[in-house]
């Protein structure tokens, strides 16, 4: 596979995944507690059922699946996983995963193969907390950086911005899984060399197709494209806890300032769907559809921008590592700001 976004400073280790690339080399080599089903719905992993144990849901109890083992042959215990949500947890984490643990007040083995955890307030919805890529699961008193884990696949060789191979796991608990013998991730940042290396035969599987390479893939017989619906968001970032984000007109302003259609038409050549300012696809169980479409509307932007009080150029800093084209997409946008008096200074940074 060649995969983007991978970095010379990527690690094993979960907590510190951000990208991408080391999602999918994290989930070859380890599980996490619980998965995200095709229908967008939590499934059995590693924790084959789960319960409130009170009446908030503020007590949960978790029951392991027995009969998995570690890549070292150990064998998968109440123990392991506690030491892995530890891994996250503590004033001192700077885990990914640090705040998806943040409720939990207590975890406690009930026996080998079961744990309770509580929490410091009633929360239906915490099992979901467990999909976290970043709480992948490993042995107990191990460095995660080794990437022992129960995964489908076992860790031969990694090396960070080159690539990672690993080989099928011949005791892996699910069986209809690990269909392949090895997998060689590569990383490859550029999406003209991934089309070069998947049509040249030298890859099988790539990660970043431009709209405009699309009808170029598909009529070639020898290649499918899958078409996952609404699974990425590109979006430009306003750090709500820093000025001048913290002005909520001036969030306001720039949304409206957005021209969605023209973006969608222009840069995303017609493909994906137009957003709306949360992360939230229309798959998703939770998906409000009552929520209405905001649209571009210059008015409604200058208005709110008058109203923020600011003046004076906004600088956008963008690059392909934030999402492919951004620096073409961040034009259009600040094409259509303007027109509602407002100053975006688009910055290009190196991946």
């Amino acid at each position: 596979m060649a995969l983007s976004s991978a970095s010379s400073s990527d690690h094993l280790d979960p907590a510190s995944y951000t990208e991408a690339y080391m999602y999918n080399v994290g989930f070859q080599v380890f599980n996490t507690l619980l998965e995200l089903g095709p229908d967008g719905r939590v499934v059995p992993s590693l924790v084959e059922s789960w319960e409130a144990s009170n009446n908030d849901a503020s007590q949960w109890v978790f029951k392991l699946r027995k009969g998995v083992a570690f890549h070292n042959g150990k064998e998968l215990t109440v123990k392991d996983v506690i030491y892995s949500l530890n891994h996250h947890r503590g004033d001192d984490s700077k885990s990914g995963g640090k705040a998806a643990l943040a409720p939990i007040t207590e975890i406690k083995e009930v026996n080998p193969h079961e744990f309770s955890v509580v929490l410091s307030a009633g929360n239906v919805d915490f099992p979901a907390s467990f999909l976290d890529v970043h709480i992948g699961i490993t042995a107990e008193g191990e460095d995660f950086d080794k990437g022992i884990g129960t995964g489908a696949f076992v860790l031969e060789d990694f090396q960070p911005g080159i690539r990672a191979l690993t080989r099928r796991n011949p005791n892996y608990w699910d069986p209809d899984r690990a269909n392949v013998e090895s997998v060689e991730t590569l990383a490859v940042q550029d999406s003209s060399a991934q089309v070069a290396a998947l049509l040249s035969g030298k890859v099988h599987v790539i990660d970043e197709i431009l709209p405009q390479t699309l009808p170029l893939l598909e009529k070639r017989q020898d290649i499918v494209v899958y078409r996952t619906p609404e699974n990425l968001m590109n979006c430009f970032v306003m750090r709500t806890d820093a000025e001048p984000y913290t002005n909520n007109d001036l969030r306001l302003a720039l949304k409206y300032a957005v021209d969605r259609e023209e973006l969608h038409k222009s840069f995303l050549s017609g493909t994906g769907t137009i957003g709306n300012d949360h992360p939230i696809p229309s798959w998703d169980p939770f998906f409000s559809k009552e929520v209405p479409q905001r649209v571009y509307d210059p008015e409604k932007a200058a208005y709110h921008y008058k109203k923020s009080g600011f003046s004076g150029p906004l600088p956008l800093s963008v690059s392909d590592n934030g999402f492919t084209g951004s620096a073409d997409a961040a034009q259009l946008f600040q094409a259509s700001a303007a027109k509602a008096g407002i100053d975006i200074v688009v910055e290009r940074d190196p991946s």
